[in-house]
């Protein structure tokens, strides 16, 4: 508000809620961006008030856009925040729900700032999000900037480490906030229900007495009842730094999530970040799989096992998936992918 001049080119509000964790993405985006002033709206503990906030925003934007027009680039999470800028704008297209009032708000905001003279583009994180948007005629630039991650000590990507021996237990990890079966609070949800890994798959692996399963996340009462604590181990929900360091302890990363939504899954970014190898369903959430050549991706339950034994068995393959995962690591730093945010916003 009381800034009269910027040398940055860019300008992003971003919400931080003190209630809710914030997204793995977007945050770490703009603080390794050089272009980029953040203008943060912090929240409350007090219930209501985020919900609050978030309305005001718009408001905040409309009162000062004066303000904001004098910036080259605007970065927005909703196109209704543009309402009133004059400057160029960036639009972050993350979770999308491919309908068609998303469609019709894209096109409304192309023909609103079309009318300004004011140039738009679009980010994304898949080619199929990028894809589907310009087979439905959006016709701003799409750029695919990937999930990151937060690995702040990457492993190196030259050290061979030696091929782990047949006698050494292969550490499986499996990272999610909630870690549900049915009972618990978060029991039938599309992305913390873990019946698939702790019912159907787990089971057939625990009694071949080859792996160990490292849980990091809050495992419902339930779904601690039918864990077997002599081959797992619970972590707890930890810091994001401690869920790093925790992962690159281990072998194989798991993704047993067979929902779709669509869109790239962070944790599979974290995993690339440990160094890991990764087993996962084929979805387009886990598409940087196969992409990077980082892990085997599988179309039924019963091929998840399989892979998981063939990489048991085979553990120089194992080592070159690793390898490909530390190798790819790099390019999903949030240094690297902020410099790809500032190519756009220069």
């Amino acid at each position: 508000m009381f800034r009269s001049d910027d040398n940055l080119p860019a300008i992003g509000p971003y919400f931080l809620s003190k209630l809710y964790s914030t997204s793995p993405r977007f945050f770490p985006l703009y603080e390794y961006s050089q272009n980029t002033r953040i203008v943060l709206f912090r929240g409350s503990r007090i219930k209501g008030v985020d919900r609050l906030i978030l309305k005001l925003i718009p408001l905040y934007l409309k009162l000062f856009a004066r303000k904001f027009d004098k910036y080259k680039w605007l970065l927005l999470f909703s196109t209704k925040w543009s309402l009133g800028m004059s400057c160029n704008q960036i639009l972050h297209f993350d979770d999308p729900e491919y309908n068609e009032k998303e469609l019709l708000d894209i096109q409304e905001w192309e023909d609103y700032t079309r009318k300004r003279g004011v140039k738009t583009q679009i980010i994304c994180t898949t080619n199929y999000t990028r894809n589907y948007l310009i087979d439905n005629g959006v016709v701003s630039k799409v750029k695919i900037i990937p999930q990151g991650h937060s690995v702040q000590t990457l492993p190196n990507q030259f050290f061979r480490k030696s091929i782990i021996e047949k006698s050494t237990k292969l550490r499986l990890v499996y990272a999610s906030p909630a870690i549900d079966i049915q009972g618990d609070v978060h029991g039938g949800h599309i992305n913390w229900d873990a019946s698939v890994l702790l019912r159907e798959i787990w089971p057939k692996l625990q009694d071949t007495d080859r792996f160990e399963l490292h849980l990091l996340g809050k495992v419902g009462p339930n779904a601690r009842k039918i864990l077997n604590f002599e081959s797992v181990v619970e972590h707890g929900l930890v810091s994001i730094s401690d869920c790093s360091s925790i992962l690159q302890t281990c072998d194989i990363g798991l993704y047993p999530r067979v929902k779709d939504n669509f869109r790239q899954a962070q944790k599979i970014s974290e995993y690339i970040g440990a160094g890991l190898a990764i087993v996962a369903f084929r979805l387009i959430d886990t598409s940087l799989v196969e992409e990077l050549g980082v892990g085997i991706s599988v179309n039924s339950k019963d091929d998840f096992v399989h892979s998981i034994l063939e990489l048991d068995e085979d553990r120089e393959q194992l080592e070159k998936l690793k390898k490909a995962s530390r190798q790819s690591a790099i390019k999903l730093q949030w240094s690297y992918l902020a410099a790809q945010l500032d190519q756009i916003s220069r």
